[in-house]
């Protein structure tokens, strides 16, 4: 996966959100739902989010650009169960059908988020949790030499 797949998106995620000391965070109903990225250290908060990437191969085309495709993954976390599918709800809100188009270098298009689990709550874990997803498609200019 290229690093700009990873990169732009969560740039533009970040400018959708607030930041205190803990980390870059969501509020929804007066509550705040934090984002952790690949690679950072997860603090547990009572309502969070973790997110993965995968992109699949990279295909050069007519109009000079590189195309990717894949999805985000969102994995939400919070008790009661019924706050973990409002938080659902809400980041569908955010992300849905988006157009990310930031410097000019680059464009990211999101599908619709769909939900693979709704509440699932292990034994001896203190949340329910829901995975959801949104597929992409990433196109980067192609540099000229």
């Amino acid at each position: 996966m290229k690093a700009s797949i990873k990169i732009d998106f969560e740039k533009w995620l970040i400018t959708q959100m607030s930041k205190d000391t803990i980390g870059n965070y969501f509020t929804y109903e007066g509550k705040k739902v934090y984002l952790w990225f690949e690679g950072q250290t997860i603090k547990p908060t009572e309502y969070y989010m973790t997110l993965k990437i995968w992109a699949n191969d990279t295909q050069r085309v007519a109009t000079k650009t590189i195309y990717h495709a894949g999805t985000y993954r969102f994995y939400i976390y919070a008790n009661p169960v019924i706050m973990a599918d409002k938080i659902s709800d809400f980041l569908a809100s955010v992300v849905n059908e988006k157009i990310i188009d930031i410097t000019g270098a680059f464009r990211i298009e999101t599908g619709i988020l769909k939900t693979h689990q709704r509440g699932n709550k292990f034994a001896g874990m203190d949340y329910f949790e829901n995975i959801c997803d949104v597929d992409f498609e990433h196109w980067e200019n192609i540099p000229t030499a």
